[in-house]
């Protein structure tokens, strides 16, 4: 795990409101309120953990000091919260809402959509704030001896998923098509918490979520699991497990490198488009005061939650790249994403 510092979150944030004096507003506004960070996922992963740790941490840095709690609207691997969202089931209106995505892959997703599943796209969820560029990873049971994803090819498993859009769906669906192995997904395991339960009782044999989950969970799997490649931004790799565009033919590179290109949203934290400016703006240097405190950091590491955080400029940046998908590349994965 990457030892982060103060130092180093600031200059990985390159926002000045983060180390300068801000003219803080929106004191009164939020004195005595309540913000409600909207968690699409299950309470036993790690974008449960991460939800909770901006959730005790993140209301010290918000003008007014308001109360903040954490609701988990799980489903779809990430598409239900972000319906409602859309719908107004869930209130951005008065700047009280703030949404996190399971995982760097959920809301990219959307870029992606079939004609019914998904009624949003990449921009109308601004980043305020991204505590972790980190990549996939694909890991199995240790008793299977698989190291590579070549290994894969003449030894069947299961992997465990959630929604038809996320990276533990997807991606073990693009290794059985590139590597002709024989791969079963099993969907719509709350949490990859449950997940990874469910390969220590033999349930499942394998799964495809973040480092940062794997760093927290994976003692829960007495036998062990191989990390057998990761997709993401190489930075973000975690050393010794295989980059997975290093082992796919030049015409696959592609597909996977849309993968490798959300890494940078990794734990992050979005508000809905309908949310007013004023807030939205008070969110993100809340976050950038937050990700910076000595305090938060330490606790963060303490916890064994890695922060490695990129700006929300940067984020929002990569959302509207990510929007601008080549559509040979999108007809690709809405076929296997959807089918």
């Amino acid at each position: 795990m990457k030892i982060i510092t103060a130092a180093a979150v600031a200059l990985s944030l390159t926002v000045g409101s983060a180390m300068a004096d801000v003219n803080i507003k929106g004191s009164d506004y939020y004195e005595g309120k309540t913000v409600t960070i909207y968690v699409g996922a299950g309470p036993s992963g790690g974008t449960a953990m991460y939800g909770q740790l901006v959730k005790n941490w993140i209301g010290k840095f918000i003008p007014g000091t308001p109360n903040v709690k954490v609701k988990h609207v799980s489903g779809g691997g990430g598409v239900r919260v972000g319906k409602q969202a859309v719908a107004g089931v869930i209130d951005s209106s008065e700047g009280l809402s703030i949404i996190m995505f399971p995982g760097s892959v959920s809301l990219a997703g959307s870029a992606i959509p079939s004609e019914k599943s998904i009624n949003y796209k990449p921009t109308d969820f601004p980043v305020v704030g991204s505590l972790l560029n980190e990549a996939s990873v694909m890991a199995v049971d240790k008793n299977f001896g698989i190291k590579t994803p070549k290994d894969l090819v003449g030894t069947p498993t299961i992997w465990a998923a959630f929604g038809k859009t996320s990276s533990a769906s997807v991606l073990p669906k693009m290794v059985a098509e590139f590597f002709g192995a024989e791969i079963k997904i099993i969907r719509g395991y709350k949490g990859s918490g449950n997940a990874i339960k469910a390969i220590a009782s033999g349930e499942v044999n394998a799964i495809a979520v973040s480092m940062s989950t794997f760093a927290k969970k994976a003692k829960v799997v007495p036998q062990g699991l191989s990390y057998i490649a990761a997709v993401g931004d190489k930075s973000s790799i975690p050393d010794g497990v295989p980059d997975m565009l290093d082992m796919v033919a030049p015409e696959h590179k592609k597909y996977f490198q849309f993968y490798a290109d959300t890494s940078p949203l990794g734990r992050s934290f979005y508000v809905h488009k309908s949310t007013p400016a004023e807030y939205q703006k008070i969110f993100t240097e809340s976050f950038d005061r937050m990700l910076v405190d000595k305090d938060f950091l330490a606790f963060a590491k303490s916890k064994k939650l890695d922060i490695n955080p990129v700006s929300a400029e940067i984020s929002n940046q990569k959302l509207r790249d990510i929007e601008n998908i080549d559509p040979d590349v999108q007809k690709y994965l809405r076929e296997i994403m959807w089918k």
